[in-house]
């Protein structure tokens, strides 16, 4: 065989290799409609991920979250807490069903919502990463202060973080608090990290750390379930104030979905149910469920 009868070949195989899927699928458009199952959809048609559409399926959302009271938490077997009712009840204003909520340690199920493997998770702090992956709504489920905390009888003057320079701090490995926090403690190497703040309450109160920093209403939660008195929160200069979120996973639910999500939050947001879920779970007051025996605590998390 010479080279033009080969290269003659080569660019007949060439040409049916491009004609191959334009004539697949002439042929299955040729086919009555009854050859395929309702709602059986072709790739021509198939929205790409994320684009178009109002609401994710009829079936309903998959939600995931961690264990992290009082906004979301196990009380009596059923998921309940903060993030936990206002995500229910924005829901139900946008008629969009839940078809799963379960709760998984937080690093499980932030991947399970990155690697879209689930619709959604709470609560969720805003990174950069995250939202390259997934949508957040322009409305957060709530604000979420982080701050200092001491012994009220060690009498510590505290207005800012330079005045933590004389002290013993306790952190969580893992958490980001703030770059400004940790170039300080850095700099001068005083601040202790264990795994979680349980074990940070518990020393600041035995005297083996002067203050802990931690998110206010989770810290408010765990010194009540660990039985800790005499710790008081330094509310008046907070490390940083975040918002906790709601993620939607951009390749399951549209953008239109979550649009439409974070206009009935943020009016939410201003009603009298709301509120009412703030004194329930955000209060110094006890939270009015107690939450499941602690082996359904989650190991600690970076929200």
């Amino acid at each position: 065989m010479d080279n033009s009868d080969m290269r003659m070949r080569a660019l007949r195989f060439r040409t049916l290799a491009a004609l191959l899927p334009g004539l697949a699928l002439i042929l299955v458009l040729a086919l009555p409609s009854a050859a395929f199952p309702a709602g059986t959809a072709l790739a021509a048609d198939a929205p790409a991920p994320g684009a178009g559409g109002a609401a994710p399926g009829p079936q309903g959302l998959h939600i995931a979250c961690d264990i992290w009271p009082p906004y979301q938490f196990s009380a009596q077997g059923r998921l309940t807490g903060f993030s936990t009712e206002v995500v229910r009840a924005v829901l139900a204003r946008l008629h969009a069903p839940i078809a799963s909520l379960e709760s998984f340690p937080w690093h499980r199920a932030l991947d399970m919502l990155l690697e879209g493997r689930t619709d959604a998770l709470f609560s969720a702090n805003w990174t950069r990463r995250r939202a390259v992956l997934a949508h957040y709504p322009a409305e957060p489920l709530v604000k979420s202060p982080w701050v200092v905390w001491t012994r009220a009888d060690a009498h510590i003057a505290y207005k800012e973080i330079s005045d933590l320079a004389p002290l013993r701090v306790g952190v969580v490995n893992g958490y980001s608090y703030t770059s400004e926090l940790w170039v300080f403690l850095q700099q001068h190497g005083n601040y202790e990290a264990v795994a979680d703040d349980e074990t940070n309450f518990r020393k600041l109160a035995m005297g083996r750390v002067d203050a802990v920093v931690a998110e206010l209403h989770n810290g408010r939660h765990l010194l009540a379930q660990l039985g800790l008195t005499g710790i008081e929160p330094r509310e008046d200069a907070p490390i940083k104030t975040d918002g906790l979120y709601i993620l939607f996973a951009k390749n399951r639910v549209p953008e239109a979905f979550v649009r439409r999500f974070s206009e009935e939050l943020r009016r939410f947001r201003a009603s009298s149910d709301y509120s009412a879920l703030r004194k329930a779970f955000l209060t110094p007051a006890p939270a009015p469920a107690r939450p499941d025996a602690p082996e359904t605590a989650a190991p600690a998390r970076q929200p």
